[in-house]
């Protein structure tokens, strides 16, 4: 990286919550919550087996609605989303798409939407959750690489689902290089540096690159679809009605983050069937929250206000092939 740019891409990177080794993933996620929370990692370590004996509903139903006064810390509320997002999923789906569960019990409902507030997010299993935070190192000492991953949290699908969270993962870590090549476009481009900015740009495309590659390996790991539904939690006044039982993740943090930064904005409308003909940030507010989380938000609407690649592009020579 030019040394001109290292203090502004730092800071950037800073201000937005995004490492140099994980991208927009959570890193090292913590796997455990404080004494109190015991009743929901009980849950989420047996979760899969509670869905699959038809016993999670009655479990949770039992469950005491706990404050979430003691969570402390941005990566305690994290683990604690994504752990009753994945219970709140297994309750509503136990019985399959004949029987889905209507009203959620409050010892869960109340809590999870409370830690949603707390972080931006819906109350919802989305990419935060799932991809984002949802993976440990099983050597911590060893390589970041899908054989020495693993999930946190799983739903039932075997080895299929785990392969499904991981090798998304993997796709974030390999935009990582990605990422700090837009930021340095965009420094590029105000100081009017060509050589930087094309230096850049390769940099980029060697991310994506490293992104498709990552995402093959999805056909090695998983062969069957998830399912996807709407779930609505009533014990609201109003009721309030959330579409997807799992946000659509087709995309990764990087891969919206691009057309931004390059000025060639796309429609969203195929990326999420269930939204209608509603753009990424419109669907995103509807739910009350970014599925990618604040930090990935507040980055892509950053992005916009800065000096745009293509008009540099159109005063000076094309690159080279």
């Amino acid at each position: 990286m030019h040394e001109k740019y290292e203090a502004e891409v730092n800071k950037i990177l800073k201000k937005f919550h995004i490492s140099k080794t994980c991208g927009f993933a959570l890193p090292d996620p913590l796997t455990s919550l404080p004494e109190y929370y015991a009743p929901w990692m009980e849950l989420a370590a047996n979760l899969t087996e509670l869905i699959e004996t038809h016993t999670l509903r009655e479990r949770v139903m039992q469950m005491p609605e706990l404050s979430i006064g003691l969570l402390q810390s941005h990566r305690q509320l994290r683990l604690a989303h994504l752990v009753l997002s994945f219970i709140t999923s297994g309750v509503v789906w136990q019985e399959g798409d004949k029987a889905p569960t209507k009203v959620l019990p409050r010892s869960v409902a109340v809590p999870f939407c409370a830690v949603s507030k707390c972080l931006g997010l819906p109350p919802i299993i989305v990419h935060a959750d799932g991809v984002l935070a949802n993976w440990r190192r099983r050597d911590a000492d060893g390589p970041m690489t899908i054989e020495n991953l693993d999930t946190l949290v799983r739903l039932p699908g075997g080895a299929n689902s785990r392969y499904f969270f991981l090798c998304t993962v993997m796709v974030e870590f390999a935009a990582v290089p990605g990422i700090i090549g837009l930021v340095k476009c965009v420094e590029a481009v105000r100081a009017a540096d060509e050589a930087t900015l094309k230096e850049s740009l390769l940099e980029v495309a060697e991310a994506i690159h490293g992104m498709i590659k990552a995402l093959s390996t999805m056909h090695g790991g998983w062969t069957t679809r998830c399912s996807m539904g709407c779930i609505t939690k009533e014990w609201e006044t109003p009721p309030t009605c959330i579409l997807g039982a799992v946000q659509h993740r087709a995309l990764s943090c990087t891969a919206l983050m691009r057309p931004w930064a390059l000025n060639t904005i796309r429609s969203m409308d195929h990326s999420w069937p269930e939204c209608g003909s509603t753009c990424y940030h419109g669907t995103a507010n509807s739910f009350a929250g970014s599925p990618m989380g604040p930090p990935f938000e507040a980055t892509l609407f950053r992005v916009p206000r800065r000096p745009r690649v293509r008009p540099v592009r159109r005063t000076t020579p094309a690159c080279p092939p």
